[in-house]
């Protein structure tokens, strides 16, 4: 079985996702004949999330990752492939990679490789 026939694609909603993009990913999955599911991410009742700081980004990380978590736990899967990129890697301040750390996710990044 091939690696994409097998995959699924996870879109976080909530109202801090721009206007499209939704769209857009369900499209993509289409294409690439994959499932897709969408979950709701519930950022929006994290006060750590709504003060706005500078770590604003672990806990709307933090959600989405319990999230996809319980999915891949259900869903028996074992990867977890995101979207992290050089220049995350690159700045100090990436609260949402150490969110990820923290849960011990075994997150891949295609785009680091």
């Amino acid at each position: 079985m091939s690696c994409v026939n097998d995959s699924t694609a996870v879109t976080a909603v909530s109202p801090s996702l721009p206007a499209g993009e939704l769209e857009l990913a369900t499209a993509f999955s289409a294409a690439l004949k994959i499932d897709h599911r969408v979950i709701a991410t519930g950022e929006m009742r994290v006060e750590g999330y709504l003060a706005s700081s500078r770590s604003r980004c672990y806990f709307c990380k933090a959600r989405l990752l319990d999230e996809v978590l319980a999915l891949v736990s259900t869903e028996r899967r074992s990867l977890i492939v995101a979207g992290t990129n050089a220049d995350d890697v690159r700045d100090r301040n990436r609260p949402g990679i150490a969110a990820a750390a923290e849960r011990g996710c075994a997150c891949r990044s295609p785009t680091l490789a």
